[in-house]
């Protein structure tokens, strides 16, 4: 395993080749020294600018409560209750409209601390600012600040509490006022004089209400007894009138009720047709006025006003009776009375039925009128009996009427006395606190912040920088080495060749033996690749200048130093090579000198006629010096034959082809081979357009042997 396949394992499990990104980095070393002089000057500038130097002042407050009766746990407590109102926000906004400080209330906050000392009644304020003084005058306005608002405070608790009381000795007389108002609407309503004379009244009331109630009741159970009997006769008579009623019926004659049913149905159906016939008698009256009209228009004639006249008066002698026909008619009516009477007489029973429900509603007329006595003389009994039993309550609420009274009395009388001595509070001293110690300007800062900022703004320009240049590095999607070529490519990498210099890259005997081993290397690997006699092996490249007839001409040299008989096809019909190139491989070169396209245009007749030996050994060459033909010669049958002739004379062929981006002139050369490599010139191509040209290599069915990562620079090159 070569070390470039070792290296491109252990950069499996991350998307880039870490070796590559420190080797850019490394290039790019001077531009990171230029960011870290810039980051040292920026820091000291920015330190020196904005740095600041912190002066510390302090005052000392005594806390002496007002309240001489508080234990010293309480004294405490309240004592960090008023450690904690120093930095009240409201506090904070007037020191910094005193001082017309240009920061915020956080920042000012900040810069202030207030505590406790342990085991004392000592308040502390200590105040940090960048100037000596500033830091004096804002620990002195803070503690003024808060002591002003405490003498406030103070004046407005007692202000409110003297509010409060006034308001609730208010409420209290207004209370008082309803109570006794209450309490003379109560005796003034229920006449309260003597309540046991009262109660005496009531009960003999009550005792008169109940003796006639009782009569009451018996008269109403008596008049429901004789409903009940009377709903029992009513009942048996109406069972009796429906037996009548059906006795009767059954006695009519089948007869007379068949000589109905037929005048019945008799008389609907006159009825039917004389309907038809007045509606037929209307519409042809109509008819004969309108010809009459057009008549008189001249557009209808005699004969039609005749014809309408005649069917008009004939409708109307069969639909319009006579005085002999309406006579028959009333005389049939009298028949129909006599054969069908229609007598509605009741029954015996019935009579008696009627009687009957006559009395039974007087008794029911007599029922409510007794109700409603019964009623009434309920209402008289209960309100007698509600007088009696309401009379203890009326007590218990004149006790308790009498005893808001005093209550409310006492109330004013507490409110009074607390008014008072809230009012001689209000007037007293305000604050619990005594300056011991005032603030005073410092003489040395107690620290400074410059050192820091220096460090933090170099360290943050050095890392910018870094992560810039990394992320440059990381953006960067060209081939640099050939383990990121085998990561990103997914192909064997058949070596790596350095940016070499002019003597390096001259192919003579005297050449330098260091540059020709590497090319003795890959053309072993590629030969490995693809051993068979005669293989046709295509060097292609995605994009043209990437060194492809460089590196087919060394590997054509080291392939024929290696017993090969090589020969190297020029297949760049397009273009093709300038004579004095060609001359560097065939000396004896000249204008009349024939190639490929010579061949595939049929001005050459074999290919002996354009095959020339080279200054290599084992070397042959088919160089393209002329002007350019059409690219579609390439794959003609013509082409097909000269591929076979030289790969059954030649041990390799291999054809320098175009770059396949450009056209698809690599694509119908590649179809003929038996492989192709692909030349990557370093940091020229990016992985994108590198896999679009294997991609187009691949679909036309052609085998990529490995890659081949030209013109390396010195840093990137890990050696073949």
């Amino acid at each position: 395993m070569t070390e470039q396949q070792q290296e491109s394992e252990d950069s499996q499990g991350l998307p880039f080749d870490m070796s590559a990104i420190g080797k850019g980095l490394l290039r790019r070393w001077k531009i990171f020294a230029l960011c870290i002089v810039a980051s040292l000057v920026a820091g000291v500038s920015v330190g020196l600018l904005m740095g600041e130097r912190v002066y510390n002042a302090e005052t000392v407050l005594l806390y002496v409560p007002s309240e001489t009766d508080l234990q010293p746990g309480e004294r405490q407590d309240n004592l960090i209750t008023q450690m904690h109102l120093v930095k009240l926000r409201a506090n904070l906004a007037r020191v910094r409209e005193l001082l017309h400080l240009p920061a915020s209330l956080e920042a000012i906050g900040a810069a202030c601390s207030v505590h406790v000392q342990d085991h004392t009644n000592l308040m502390i304020i200590r105040c940090s600012w960048h100037s000596p003084d500033g830091a004096a005058d804002l620990a002195r306005t803070v503690r003024d600040v808060f002591l002003d608002n405490q003498r406030m405070q103070y004046r407005a608790s007692w202000a409110a509490q003297i509010e409060g009381f006034e308001n609730r000795l208010t409420v209290v007389l207004g209370e008082l006022a309803e109570v006794d108002a209450a309490l003379a609407k109560f005796t003034d309503e229920n006449k309260v004089v003597d309540l046991d004379k009262e109660a005496q009244w009531f009960l003999e009331e009550l005792i008169a209400n109940e003796a006639i109630y009782v009569q009451a009741q018996i008269e109403e159970r008596r008049i429901e007894l004789q409903l009940a009997n009377f709903d029992r006769i009513i009942k048996g008579m109406t069972e009796r009138a429906r037996a009548e009623a059906a006795q009767r019926a059954t006695l009519e004659d089948l007869g007379d009720i068949n000589i109905r049913f037929r005048r019945l149905r008799d008389a609907i159906h006159d009825d039917k047709i004389h309907r038809a016939a007045m509606v037929k008698l209307a519409r042809l009256e109509d008819e004969y006025h309108r010809t009459a009209g057009l008549l008189e228009k001249g557009i209808a004639t005699q004969l039609e006003v005749d014809r309408a006249q005649a069917a008009f008066e004939e409708q109307q002698a069969l639909t319009v009776d006579t005085e002999q026909i309406e006579e028959w008619k009333a005389e049939i009516s009298m028949l129909d009375e006599v054969v069908m009477p229609a007598d509605g007489a009741p029954p015996p029973a019935g009579k008696l039925l009627q009687e009957m429900l006559l009395r039974a509603l007087e008794l029911e007329l007599e029922q409510v009128a007794v109700g409603e006595k019964v009623k009434y003389l309920q209402g008289a009994r209960d309100k007698a009996q509600a007088r009696l039993d309401a009379l203890p309550a009326l007590q218990r609420k004149f006790i308790i009427l009498t005893r808001d009274v005093e209550v409310r009395q006492a109330d004013r009388r507490m409110l009074e006395e607390s008014l008072a001595a809230a009012r001689m509070a209000h007037e007293s001293r305000g604050v619990d606190f005594t300056v011991v110690s005032d603030a005073i300007a410092p003489a040395l800062p107690t620290k400074s912040n410059r050192r820091l900022i220096f460090m933090m703004v170099t360290v943050g320009v050095a890392m910018t920088s870094l992560i810039v240049l990394v992320g440059l590095e990381l953006m960067d999607s060209r081939i640099r080495t050939s383990s990121e070529a085998a990561l990103k490519l997914d192909l064997p990498i058949l070596g790596e060749v350095p940016r070499l210099t002019a003597s390096e890259l001259a192919i003579a005997a005297d050449a330098d033996d260091g540059a020709r081993e590497l090319f003795r290397i890959i053309a072993r690997r590629l030969r490995n690749k693809v051993p068979g006699p005669g293989a046709r092996i295509l060097i292609a490249s995605a994009t043209p200048a990437e060194g492809r007839s460089l590196v087919a001409t060394h590997l054509a040299e080291c392939l024929g130093r290696q017993d090969e008989h090589v020969l190297l096809l020029d297949g760049q019909i397009r273009t093709g090579h300038e004579l004095q190139q060609v001359r560097r491989l065939i000396p004896d070169a000249d204008e009349s000198t024939m190639g490929l396209g010579d061949y595939l245009s049929f001005n050459a007749e074999s290919v002996a006629d354009v095959q020339y030996p080279t200054t290599m050994p084992g070397v042959a060459c088919i160089p393209q010096i002329r002007q350019a033909v059409v690219p579609d010669l390439l794959a003609s049958n013509r082409m097909q034959e000269a591929l076979a002739e030289v790969s059954s004379h030649f041990s390799v062929v291999l054809i320098d082809g175009p770059a396949v981006l450009a056209s698809a002139d690599a694509e119908l050369l590649a179809q003929q081979c038996d492989a192709a490599v692909l030349v990557v010139r370093h940091r020229t191509a990016n992985v994108r357009t590198i896999r679009r040209a294997i991609d187009r290599l691949t679909r036309c069915g052609a085998e990529i042997a490995g890659v081949i990562l030209n013109d390396v620079e010195r840093p990137y090159y890990r050696g073949t």
